[in-house]
Order: C-alpha cells, then sequence, then structure tokens
C-alpha cells in the first residue's frame, strides 16, 4: 500500500488502527507512506515505511527504490492512494505478476473544478487517466464517481470496485457543545462543516443568507472549520453586514462537531466536489435533514425529495429555498430525516465494507494469476 498519510508513520495513531484491520484481511501489509522522519516499524504482519518529504522529487526516487525493494517481497496487489503520485509510483515499481489497485479519494473527473483548479491541473488529470487505464482495479467511493470513470475515460465496469466509505451511523455524543439556539437567539440554525476551502464552496451559503433572512428572519448560520478562505469568507459576512446571523465556530474536534451537528435544524453541504461525504451520513444519523450539492452521494443516500434536498449547480437562490422550506416545515423536516435515516441503514456495515476491500484486491491478483 502507498500512503500519503503521514500520521500512519507513528505506530499509535487513529490510522494505524484503520490500518491494523486491514492487515487482518491479508498474510502480510506493507505500507510504503510519504512523511514522518524515515525509517520503519513492525507489528505482526502489518510492515510500516516511511519516507520524508523534503523535497516531493527526492522523496519520490527515495521512494521508489524502497519500493522495489519490498515489492521483491511475496507482494500480490500494490494498492496506491490516489492515481496521480502514489499511483504513478505504484505503476513503476509493480513487476509483471503483481496487480495495480488505484484508489479514487476525489471525483476528479466529473465536472470542472479539478480541471480549472490550477494551470497545473489538466496535465495532472491526463497522468491519472494514462494511470487509471493501466490499474488492474479502481476502487470508488460512489456511484458518481464510477459513472464518470465509464463514461469519460471509457474504463470498464468490471474493473471498478464501488466501496463507500464506512461511516458509523450509532452515533455517540461524547462532549459537550454550547447550545446553539440559546446562543443566539434563534428558532433555527443551518449548519456548515468543513475545510475553508474553494471546493467547500461556503461563500455560496453566504450568498443565500440574505434570501433565507426573506422567509426565515432569525435564522442563524454557524460554520465548522477553518482553512485558507477564511479571511475571505468574514470580509464577505462584513460587507454585506451579515455579522448578526452568520458566525465561525473555527476547527474542532470530531466529537465535538458531533454535539454541534445534532443540534441543526439543517445541514448544508454546498460542495462543488466530493467524493462521498462521511458527514452527511453522520447528519443523517443524527436526525438532522440535509441540504446539499449534487455531488457525493447525492441521489445514492440524500435523494432530492426524498430523503433531503439536492440541488444541481449550487445555486445561491436555490440552496435558499431549499433550507427555507425545511426549516419552515416541520413535518418535511420529519419526513427527510425518517427517509435518510432509512436509506443510511442499508449502507455496508463495517465487516461488510473490509469484505469488498478484501475481494477487490483477491480480484487483482487472481486476475493477475490467471
Amino acid at each position: 500500500m502507498i500512503s500519503l498519510d503521514n500520521s500512519i508513520s507513528d505506530n499509535r495513531s487513529d490510522s494505524v488502527r484503520r490500518m491494523k484491520k486491514y492487515a487482518t484481511l491479508v498474510e502480510e501489509l506493507h505500507i510504503l507512506v510519504f512523511g514522518g522522519h524515515g525509517g520503519h516499524w513492525s507489528e505482526g504482519n502489518l510492515f510500516v515505511y516511511s519516507v520524508p518529504v523534503n523535497s516531493k522529487v527526492a522523496a519520490f526516487f527515495v521512494a521508489k527504490k524502497l519500493g522495489r525493494k519490498i515489492v521483491k517481497k511475496s507482494i500480490d496487489v500494490v494498492t496506491a492512494q490516489d492515481p496521480f503520485f502514489t499511483g504513478l509510483l505504484g505503476l513503476i515499481i509493480k513487476r509483471k505478476k503483481i496487480g495495480l489497485n488505484i484508489e479514487l479519494h476525489g471525483d476528479y473527473y466529473n465536472g470542472k473544478f479539478w480541471r480549472d483548479k490550477s494551470p497545473w491541473w489538466p496535465f495532472r488529470l491526463a497522468l491519472g487517466k494514462f494511470i487509471l487505464r493501466r490499474a488492474d482495479n479502481i476502487r470508488v467511493m460512489s456511484e458518481r464517481q464510477k459513472k464518470s470513470l465509464t463514461e469519460k475515460l471509457k474504463i470498464s465496469p468490471d474493473k471498478i470496485s464501488k466501496v463507500p466509505v464506512y461511516t458509523e451511523t450509532d452515533v455517540k455524543i461524547t462532549e459537550s457543545a454550547i447550545e446553539l439556539h440559546s446562543k443566539f437567539h434563534a428558532p433555527w440554525i443551518i449548519l456548515c462543516v468543513g475545510g475553508l476551502r474553494p471546493e467547500k464552496n461556503f461563500i455560496a451559503a453566504l450568498r443565500a443568507m440574505p434570501k433565507i433572512l426573506i422567509e426565515c428572519p432569525t435564522a442563524q448560520l454557524v460554520i465548522i472549520g477553518a482553512g485558507p478562505e477564511e479571511q475571505y469568507l468574514r470580509g464577505y459576512v462584513s460587507r454585506h453586514d451579515l455579522a448578526g446571523n452568520v458566525h465561525f465556530l473555527g476547527e474542532m474536534n470530531h466529537n465535538k462537531m458531533i454535539a454541534h451537528l445534532r443540534q441543526a435544524d439543517v445541514f448544508l453541504i454546498p460542495s462543488l466536489t466530493e467524493s462521498w461525504s462521511r458527514v452527511a451520513v453522520e447528519a443523517a444519523a443524527l436526525g438532522v435533514p440535509v441540504v446539499m450539492s449534487d455531488v457525493g452521494l447525492a441521489g445514492e443516500v440524500i435523494i432530492g425529495g426524498t430523503s433531503g434536498e439536492v440541488i444541481g449547480a449550487a445555486d445561491p437562490k436555490k440552496l435558499a429555498e431549499a433550507v427555507a422550506r425545511i426549516l419552515k416545515g416541520p413535518n418535511l423536516r420529519a419526513r427527510y430525516a425518517a427517509a435518510a435515516k432509512s436509506a443510511i441503514a442499508k449502507l455496508p456495515s463495517e465487516a461488510e465494507t473490509m469484505e469488498i476491500i478484501k475481494r477487490s484486491w483477491e480480484k487483482v491478483s487472481a486476475k493477475i494469476e490467471n
């Protein structure tokens, strides 16, 4: 396995606990991770090797040398975390009798966002297309990603395994939180959660607020997260006289975020791109109705008019109409919440998710052997 999650280099991290579960699926799991201070550690059948990243180019060549040593062991499958940096490394180090599995954690080939992200992204996407077409198996999170690969990259659906991100649906509240309705003197709380980055498109939520306030004058928008767009978003709030109705709570740990999420009357996801959206599943588990743009699990879990509201292009006017409709309709709110809970109950359990991953690796191995 080739990973960019440098926390795996620390054998006490949460990521390592997940890797130990993966290790139970195979005879040996070797993980080459970019980050950390170099060196390696092992526990049972799990072996972790880290490559410091002082320079991406230098790190790539160090990892190539180390990766070639690792694959000389009894390796059947190389799995890479993305179709770019780690995917290229996987393609280079794999041998003839070793299968290549690529994980697709972003919806890179659906829409314009990633293509227009920077002048370098069209080249990066072209590299990804080259690698994906040479992979023996591709893991995607959603039906949307699978469709973009089959229709736009002409990849056979037989090469694609859909494995939604496992999310605990029996959500426990383990931390205290401020009482949002009391603090902001509001009957309605709209909540957004995520990194304050362009792809999360929180500016659309801010642009929707004046229209929401026409219908629901005392509604409050609460944003949890931090990131490079924070000052830009705060500036917009100030310039448009929204400071009394928009509140930034900053970054917080997952348990504290959940304690705030359960208080929301509407959970709003205006993203331009998502691979899945774990927090939408958590909102559904807590009985919080979801309004989201047509990304990630929209159409699979959150279905417009059935288990939530789905807006085609994160249009501020349509977002506002959907949010106001739910805030003013307690029966609609209850119906969406119940339907979303029913939808997430059909998602694979943790054991089933692990079994799907195991089968996808076995499929690659069997294909190479034949």
